[in-house]
């Protein structure tokens, strides 16, 4: 008798379900069922063979049209969705998913860049997000924890996943507590994010300047300074590193004497962001991510010492 556990059949399963079982024989509840929908078909078998192995049943699709009659005959309890099957068929793709599956999991994997595809995929209500190549180990986890019926792993994931959707997946690149502002620009340079720090520094919110030019906040006397540094569209080890600037603070110019403060002394680290465009491959500029840190401290150290060397020069 032959006790060696079957491989599922790799091709679409629009034909038929799929059952990937396990060792024991038994297939999943609708529940636990996993629909992979991606157009890359040697991508598609490597994922059905990793989770066929930890015993989970799922069906594959590689069209559009093999999505949507799929999603017609059963109910997932997740699908793992390819970027690029967006990318190939729209809006109204993802639309489709959403509404025929509200209350399956959803994990996006990207093949290219993260940062813009991670925001764009929490807007659309993704529970988690990778990049390949994925981590086998982190994917597998993942699931596990979609799949989950325990009613605190339940509560835990619906409470994460309201938090992701209130932040959009910045939390995973731009941590709200970092002592340091962090902040996007679009391509006209003007503000698109900042983290909650940018009160605390400059006592600014983040919607008071959120689509103002980032020239607002420079010191005038170094903006000529700022022009390529601050809107950075270089990556790499050509983006700007270790750049000093004065930004201004929100009270500069206020009657309080204890609240004015016209300007703080940072430190710029900047690189561009790109994606990768449809048409010709090239990369699109989609605008500039930085973090600024407050050396007003290091500066103040600097200025002393400075002062002292001026009051008592040294002996020749």
């Amino acid at each position: 008798m032959n006790n060696k556990k079957q491989k599922p059949n790799l091709k679409s399963s629009v034909q038929g379900p799929l059952l990937s079982t396990s060792k024991e024989g038994i297939t999943h509840s609708d529940d636990m069922k996993i629909l992979i929908a991606g157009n890359g078909r040697r991508f598609n078998k490597s994922l059905q063979e990793l989770l066929f192995v930890h015993n989970y049943e799922s069906h594959v699709a590689v069209t559009e049209q093999e999505t949507v009659t799929l999603l017609q005959q059963y109910c997932f309890g997740l699908i793992i969705l390819d970027l690029k099957m967006i990318e190939l068929h729209g809006q109204k793709m993802m639309e489709g998913i959403k509404g025929r599956q509200g209350r399956s999991k959803l994990i996006m994997l990207s093949h290219g860049s993260v940062f813009d595809e991670a925001v764009w995929a929490l807007r659309q209500g993704a529970d988690d997000f990778f990049r390949t190549p994925y981590s086998p180990d982190e994917l597998l986890l993942s699931i596990q924890r979609q799949l989950s019926h325990e009613k605190t792993a339940d509560t835990e994931s619906r409470r994460s996943q309201a938090q992701l959707q209130n932040s959009e997946l910045l939390h995973r690149y731009m941590i709200d507590n970092s002592p340091d502002i962090i902040y996007l620009l679009d391509q006209e340079g003007n503000f698109s994010f900042f983290n909650r720090q940018v009160e605390k520094l400059l006592g600014f919110s983040a919607e008071e300047l959120l689509g103002k030019h980032y020239s607002t906040l420079i010191h005038p006397a170094d903006l000529e300074k700022s022009r390529y540094v601050f809107s950075e569209r270089r990556t790499g080890q050509r983006a700007s590193k270790n750049i000093e600037l004065r930004l201004l603070h929100k009270n500069n110019g206020t009657s309080h004497p204890a609240l004015k403060k016209s300007d703080v002394d940072v430190e710029l680290h900047a690189t561009g962001v790109y994606k990768n465009s449809k048409a010709n491959q090239e990369k699109v500029f989609l605008g500039t991510y930085g973090v600024v840190r407050d050396i007003s401290e290091r500066q103040a150290t600097r200025n002393s010492v400075s002062l002292e060397l001026k009051r008592y020069p040294a002996a020749e």
